[in-house]
């Protein structure tokens, strides 16, 4: 390359002086500022996809820890098993548990019903504060039952009631089941090998009472492991299982 001195007069110069114009430096000087100005971007880019990245572990981290950690270590969560310390006959329980299904206020809100070897258990979930209310203030005979559980931010309130259950020493089949407890309410019925249980569904929830009842004149509602799980367009599914 070379210079050219556009800006100095003419003739003999009195001193040296730096008139000159380098075209190769000015060119060099735009290259640098050119490649400078991508590289700031890039980094500014980096930095905010760094940043957001952090925020959103950040915020999956603190959620994971809210819904799941906390409630495992709050000991509120726990369920409470009841001292019993009143003798309730088999007839009792039953007759207050007719009682809750009978109970139009309640009864929609039932969950589960369980009766296991030792205790009977009826779950309720419910938003409503009077319906929880009700809940808290109802009894069975004047024992203490009641227990309250917040598992995962669901409101949970759950009977446990003392129960007998009594191991036959014939095992009963699914017709003699259905012809107990009425073929008429079976809408299907079949035997799960996986948890050895034999499962009917119900047409209609109401029909509860008359299959409980039947049940217990039957003897064999102490007989079986029940579960009972509404389900949805007021179907009911019964599961039975030998202790």
């Amino acid at each position: 390359m070379f210079d050219l001195n556009l800006l100095a007069k003419p003739g003999l110069q009195p001193q040296k002086v730096n008139t000159s114009i380098s075209f190769l430096e000015e060119k060099s000087n735009v290259k640098k500022m050119q490649k400078d100005i991508p590289e700031k971007k890039t980094n500014q880019k980096s930095r905010t996809k760094l940043l957001l990245i952090l925020g959103l572990l950040i915020t999956a981290i603190s959620a994971v820890g809210f819904l799941y950690i906390l409630p495992l270590l709050n000991s509120n969560n726990m369920p409470i098993k009841p001292d019993y310390k009143f003798e309730i006959s088999q007839n009792e329980v039953v007759s207050g548990l007719i009682d809750i299904l009978l109970n139009e206020e309640m009864s929609p809100h039932i969950s589960k019903i369980e009766f296991k070897r030792d205790e009977l258990l009826i779950q309720f979930k419910t938003e409503n504060e009077l319906i929880i209310q009700k809940l808290l203030n109802n009894d069975f005979y004047g024992i203490n039952i009641r227990t309250k559980i917040n598992s995962f931010l669901d409101k949970i309130y759950l009977y446990k009631i003392p129960w007998e259950g009594v191991t036959i020493p014939n095992s009963i089949g699914m017709q003699q089941i259905k012809e107990n407890i009425g073929e008429r309410f079976v809408l299907s019925n079949n035997y799960d090998f996986a948890s050895n249980s034999i499962v009917l569904t119900i047409n209609e929830f109401k029909n509860l009472v008359s299959i409980i009842l039947r049940l217990n004149d039957s003897n064999l509602l102490q007989n079986f492991e029940i579960l009972i799980v509404p389900g949805k367009d007021d179907f009911t599914t019964i599961s039975l299982k030998n202790f």
